[in-house]
């Protein structure tokens, strides 16, 4: 037990102090550390028998500037004191989505701001236009709901339309992603069942910029997402689903309603959805085609 013990604790400074050099909106001194050395320096800080070290042990490796961040004062009593409430997530979790460091690499984000708990299970992305008809919504809320029955969690962008559609169908097994902070305008009036995640700083708002970053989280979360309505070449669902497509960050599911970006999309090689209950076979078949192509090209 005192192992055990051992190393949950250590676990636990590990994300203080991955927190302290990464979390976005820390009161830190100097610019945010590089993640691309994220690794190196958990590695590092595995060995480190005492959270008070790390800054001496950075240093002694060469990695200055991080050992120069933890010397910001207050800084690590304030990363302990998120850590512990349970308002973060760090890559040094069994919770964090680690496809995220396969597909991304070093844009992976290694801290965000959490609020709830991370459900279980394989990710099945959801997203698309903002308003869809009825018929779209509840397609994608049925879309969820057999997802959820199959053992997956959905993950989506909390966005009005298919977002907050797939929300509906997935109860608590839901993961949001959103582009703004949890204590900004947007963040301290939306409301969900599941777990709310963003790389914002706590009171930061809503821009462009992270609405995109947050779409390559979303898609590069799951093996498979599915995409309820789009918009021929325009609109965030549209150059989210080709910029997936082209990064590989993930194989899209598109409902097959005959519209143009469908189908634009399906000569991209998305996968074709005519009705929820298919779901399940469709991701599979999806995943076998596109592993076969891999193999051969």
């Amino acid at each position: 037990m005192a192992d055990v013990e051992y190393t949950l604790s250590h676990m636990i400074e590990i994300s203080i102090l991955l927190n302290a050099l990464y979390l976005r909106g820390a009161p830190r001194e100097g610019s945010l550390a590089k993640s691309r050395a994220w690794t190196v320096v958990a590695e590092l800080l595995r060995r480190t028998p005492r959270l008070g070290a790390a800054s001496e042990t950075l240093r002694d490796a060469g990695l200055w500037s991080e050992a120069i961040i933890l010397d910001t004062p207050g800084l690590l009593g304030w990363a302990e004191h998120q850590t512990l409430s349970g308002r973060t997530l760090t890559a040094n979790e069994v919770a964090y989505p680690a496809r995220w460091f396969d597909v991304l690499g070093p844009a992976a984000p290694v801290a965000l701001w959490r609020r709830g708990e991370v459900p279980e299970g394989p990710s099945l992305a959801i997203v698309g236009s903002r308003d869809p008809s009825a018929a779209v919504g509840q397609f994608c809320v049925a879309c969820a709901q057999v997802a959820v029955a199959s053992g997956c969690r959905i993950v989506s962008g909390g966005a009005v339309g298919c977002d907050r559609a797939a929300r509906r169908g997935a109860g608590a097994a839901l993961i949001e992603i959103v582009p703004f902070g949890i204590a900004s305008t947007y963040g301290s009036s939306f409301e969900s069942e599941g777990c709310l995640l963003t790389v914002c700083a706590a009171d930061e708002p809503f821009s462009r910029a992270t609405a995109m970053e947050r779409n390559q989280l979303i898609y590069a979360s799951s093996v498979v997402s599915l995409i309820g309505a789009a918009r021929l070449g325009e609109g965030g669902t549209w150059h989210g689903a080709v910029d997936a497509l082209r990064r590989r960050l993930t194989s899209l599911l598109m409902r097959d309603d005959g519209t143009p970006a469908a189908e634009a999309l399906f000569a991209l090689g998305a996968g074709r959805l005519t009705d929820p209950s298919s779901l399940i076979s469709a991701i599979s078949e999806l995943i076998d085609r596109h592993s076969l192509f891999r193999s051969v090209s």
